[in-house]
């Protein structure tokens, strides 16, 4: 038995320092979550203009173009939970905050994170942004995706030195390439795909909308009670995108913003889904802002919250 034990611990104890190790290599990558924490924690108490949200509002608002002092907190795939998980975290903290910034696209209530292709994130606001844990295991970077993709990732930070920060300082996330028609063709209908869900008999989408409600509520519900004022948008999408949009799913959106702005008398709602100011240049793919089409929207909304 003892000769077992030995064997054992021979085998077992490599595996474990690997797996150690690469759990500390992991974690210490700067990424945007980690990023965004960071700032957060030194100066939410000076930020007056908070912008929450998915890759919408991470590619289509630019803090910098805003008059306010404002941060963008959003991230690829952020649902609606972890908006209110990051607002819930700083509520005390955000002293000077004056105005919220919420984007509520086709996908948005009937969307969630750990329901999604893209649930390995949601160990990403455990380890870096230090959001509650709904798992043991969220508490693990090696948990969070394939090995052979965590080995990559490790090879390209420490290896290669490559940035693997996309966002700006204040959070902006800026989509560079240079415009082609030919991706706009192509996205749109491959993200209407994605984003489509029917809602009548998919029970993760129904559940994933109750949840949603909840926390869209308790956002509106927090807000209220500081004086804190909430822009609901949905944002601009290009043709190619919108023609391939489920009319019923895509009403339902319009509908639930509408009834939260007659609700709640310090939000507004705005339709941009179809917004002729923006042309095909202002887009990167047919449901994501370029550069040029973030400028753009920084400005409608700056423009708002000024004229209040």
């Amino acid at each position: 038995m003892k000769q077992f034990y030995k064997k054992l611990t021979i085998f077992l104890v490599p595996i474990i320092v690997i797996t150690v190790v690469l759990e500390i290599g992991l974690r210490n990558i700067q990424n945007d979550y980690k990023l965004k924490s960071d700032y957060l924690d030194k100066n939410a108490g000076e930020i007056e203009t908070l912008i929450l949200g998915s890759s919408h509002s991470f590619y289509g608002l630019n803090p910098e173009l805003f008059s306010s002092n404002t941060f963008n907190t959003a991230n690829l795939f952020q649902d609606i939970h972890f908006d209110h998980e990051i607002l819930n975290k700083y509520s005390s903290d955000l002293k000077s905050l004056k105005t919220v910034i919420l984007p509520v696209s086709y996908i948005s209530y009937f969307g969630n994170l750990k329901y999604s292709a893209a649930d390995w994130r949601v160990n990403y606001y455990s380890i870096y942004a230090g959001i509650e844990p709904e798992s043991f295991f969220d508490n693990f970077a090696i948990l969070s995706t394939k090995i052979d993709f965590s080995i990559g990732l490790l090879y390209k930070y420490y290896v290669k030195k490559q940035k693997l920060i996309q966002s700006s300082d204040l959070g902006w996330g800026s989509k560079n390439k240079p415009f082609s028609q030919e991706r706009l063709n192509k996205s749109g209908k491959e993200a209407a795909a994605r984003h489509t869900h029917d809602i009548e008999t998919n029970k993760l989408a129904q559940q994933a909308y109750a949840e949603n409600m909840i926390d869209v509520n308790s956002i509106l519900e927090w807000c209220k009670s500081q004086n804190v004022k909430v822009i609901l948008f949905t944002p601009p999408a290009y043709e190619t995108y919108r023609d391939y949009l489920e009319p019923k799913q895509l009403q339902l959106v319009i509908d639930i913003s509408e009834e939260l702005e007659a609700k709640n008398d310090n939000c507004t709602y705005l339709n941009l889904l179809a917004d002729t100011t923006f042309v095909s240049t202002d887009y990167y793919d047919a449901d994501h802002l370029s550069k040029e089409g973030a400028e753009k929207l920084s400005k409608i909304m700056n423009d708002i919250i000024e004229a209040n």
